[in-house]
């Protein structure tokens, strides 16, 4: 009877041994009789090293480790031999390249990811970017807060996904999780990782999950302008051509897989929940107006109309630069959508004639739309209100009572007390700044004014154009770098794209030269058909931004030799009537400027052009080419007039510096001159990335500045 009792244990023991299965040797160690897994970010490639680190039941290291290589370019790994723990948790880590999936690239630098497991539990072990995040924290609940792995994971995984509206995904377990599995945790698994990769390199990715899983082990969470971050990052993804790299490379490896609709992992509303702003997948969506057109009489009116849907949908206004204007103004429209209709109330006509106002509703996806066009009939009574040069000089005041104004305040010429505007005193200046937003959207309606003169006024006004666009130019290219260059009044046409500043500056140059050739020499008091000094000294600008110094020499020595402008005695008198300074300047008795004659100064003019700047200017260019005597010449009439100490060889750039501040205070220049000559950062105290204003955060075709 001993006998047969024997034989059957020794059995039981056999085939339980042979078993993939962990097996539990007494009430703390483990035995590992095989472990494989994946270890993707995008999968890592063949060949990276997988380590498995035993630890106590504490989670400490014992200092025992294992190691294997990834087997292929899926990111498998298998280790098939037994292996005894003292404890049933182990922490799993690889170094490796990686498949790229928002780039179709694979990396060209090593990362590492790493999970803290419950190897009792399971013989299939995947490591990730959401293993990763988590690890610490799983080990902070268990030691603090004495839960066990279970609750732990758990807890951390609800935590975790929350951070991305995705926290009905909990249920499954990071370490279960793979992209190319084609479940909904794929999804979450690739718009997670894909939102940190985007637009960063791996060592900027090795960087931020660092940030991210300091702070998450701490509270559980992120950051609000974190997750704020984020939840905008994650709407920028392409998901589409993310998905279709993944594909891409495992049909490359010979394996076909499915990638879930990524759309449906992103939380568009900001509600706080991925995917339920787009109705049932499966159901084709639907979104339309019960009409395509409203007539409406002069007077205005309410209206009501009827919307059917199928899927949530909000209003979505097109951005200043892309919006088809003209010279006659929008039919004005206030919009509220209630439940499954839109109250239009519409203004009474303001002009001869009016553009019709098309009303766009969107999926939050943006996958469908539906327009509502709302035409109405003009007001007589006020055509001579129509005057196409008064609305484009209307708009220049604007635009540059904006920059003006921001330049003024950011380069600490000026102080603002004001709420609105002391975020530019201290640099503090975030994508949806308000008066940011503004200052760009003024600069493209004056661009899209002027690329439509030419059709109403004819080639004539192509010098004007030039000269007032390169202005623009200087001032958005100054503040922002890189921007859109718009030349068309087609939408189809138009590149939204952002365009070196070296090439902007290239095109300019060469419409510069020519327009200096076609104006007058003479000052002509026209803001349209200006003298020829205006286009000299915006020419001069482009050059010495090109570090072409003894070409803008020549440039500013004709205006200065021209004999047509002279130092006032005083700065004040310079910005007062009768200034023989003024090269080109926005009159504000004439056009409103509310911002610079509030915060910075309430003279005649705001100032764009002027003499003593020529003069600065020249002094800079001549120094730059080593002519110092000329340069001391140039400055030191600028200083003679302000009653400052004449500069000499070894003061002349902190005396050019000074007096730049002082005398180009408020007249969009001192910035620029910091900025050119390394300067900014240690005057205004700022970083590197602050050179720059934050692209508005509303401008999807352009890439958003570093920094922001």
């Amino acid at each position: 009877m001993k006998q047969i009792k024997f034989l059957f244990i020794f059995l039981l023991l056999v085939f339980v041994g042979c078993s993939d299965k962990p097996e539990a040797l007494d009430d703390e160690s483990v035995k590992l009789n095989s472990l494989e897994g994946k270890v993707e970010k995008g999968p890592f490639t063949k060949g990276s090293t997988v380590t498995i680190q035993e630890l106590t039941k504490e989670l400490a290291l014992t200092g025992n480790s294992f190691q294997t290589d990834i087997t292929n370019n899926e990111g498998d790994f298998k280790i098939e031999s037994a292996i005894e723990f003292v404890s049933s948790y182990a922490q799993i880590a690889c170094d490796g390249y990686f498949f790229n999936e928002v780039s179709g690239e694979l990396s060209s630098s090593q990362i590492r990811l790493e999970s803290v497991v419950d190897i009792s539990k399971k013989s299939s072990i995947n490591i990730n970017i959401l293993t990763h995040l988590s690890k610490d924290r799983i080990v902070k609940l268990i030691k603090e807060e004495g839960l066990t792995y279970s609750e732990a994971a758990l807890q951390t995984r609800e935590d975790l996904l929350t951070c991305f509206g995705l926290q009905h995904y909990a249920e499954f377990g990071f370490e279960d999780m793979s992209i190319s599995s084609g479940e909904n945790s794929s999804g979450v698994l690739i718009v997670i990782s894909s939102m940190l990769l985007a637009e960063r390199s791996e060592a900027e990715l090795t960087e931020e999950i660092a940030s991210l899983k300091e702070a998450f082990t701490a509270s559980g969470t992120f950051p609000g302008d974190v997750l704020q971050s984020y939840q905008e990052k994650s709407k920028a993804l392409d998901v589409e051509s993310i998905a279709a790299n993944i594909v891409q490379r495992y049909d490359d490896l010979g394996k076909n897989i499915l990638v879930p609709d990524l759309k449906y992992y992103i939380d568009w509303d900001g509600d706080g929940i991925a995917g339920n702003e787009l109705g049932e997948p499966d159901v084709e969506k639907a979104l339309l107006f019960e009409v395509d057109t409203i007539k409406m009489p002069k007077e205005g009116g309410d209206f009501r109309v009827k919307i059917t849907a199928n899927v949530p949908f909000t209003l979505n206004s097109n951005s200043d630069i892309i919006q088809d204007e003209s010279f006659f103004s929008d039919v004005e429209t206030t919009e509220i959508i209630e439940e499954d209709e839109m109250i239009i109330k519409v203004a009474p006509s303001g002009d001869i004639f009016l553009n019709p106002k098309t009303i766009s509703i969107y999926s939050y996806d943006g996958s469908i739309s539906a327009e509502l066009v709302i035409v109405q009939e003009g007001d007589f009574a006020n055509e001579l209100s129509n005057a196409y040069v008064m609305d484009v000089l209307t708009r220049a005041a604007a635009a540059f009572d904006y920059t003006t104004t921001i330049e003024a305040l950011y380069s600490n010429c000026y102080s603002s007390a004001h709420s609105d505007w002391n975020s530019f005193e201290s640099h503090q200046i975030s994508t949806d700044y308000s008066h940011v937003n503004a200052a760009w959207a003024a600069l493209y309606r004056l661009n899209l004014r002027l690329n439509y003169l030419p059709d109403v006024m004819g080639e004539s006004a192509e010098s004007y154009i030039v000269t007032l666009r390169a202005l623009l130019y200087y001032h958005l290219t100054t503040l922002w770098g890189d921007v859109p260059y718009i030349v068309t009044t087609d939408y189809n046409e138009m590149n939204l794209s952002r365009i070196a500043t070296s090439d902007i500056y290239s095109t300019l140059q060469d419409q510069l030269e020519k327009s200096i050739n076609e104006l007058p020499a003479d000052i002509t008091g026209s803001y349209f058909r200006v003298s020829n000094s205006v286009p000299s000294a915006l020419l001069a600008k482009i050059l010495i931004q090109q570090e072409q110094y003894s070409e803008a020499l020549n440039v500013l020595q004709n205006i200065i030799s021209s004999g047509l402008y002279s130092l006032n005695g005083s700065r004040s008198e310079a910005l007062s009537v009768g200034s023989t300074e003024m090269i080109y300047a926005i009159d504000k008795e004439s056009f409103s400027t509310p911002n610079h004659s509030q915060y910075i100064e309430s003279g005649k003019y705001l100032p764009l052009i002027q003499y003593s700047e020529i003069l600065l200017l020249a002094s800079e260019c001549a120094y730059k080419i080593g002519d110092t005597n000329q340069a001391l010449t140039y400055l030191n009439q600028i200083r003679n007039r302000d009653g400052d100490v004449a500069a000499s060889v070894n003061s002349f750039q902190l005396d050019l510096k000074e007096s730049w501040k002082n005398s180009m205070k408020g007249a969009f220049s001192y910035f620029d001159y910091l900025k050119r000559n390394g300067l900014a950062t240690s005057e205004l105290n700022i970083q590197e990335f602050q050179k720059l204003m934050p692209i508005p955060s509303n401008e999807r075709d352009c890439t958003q500045n570093p920094g922001y």
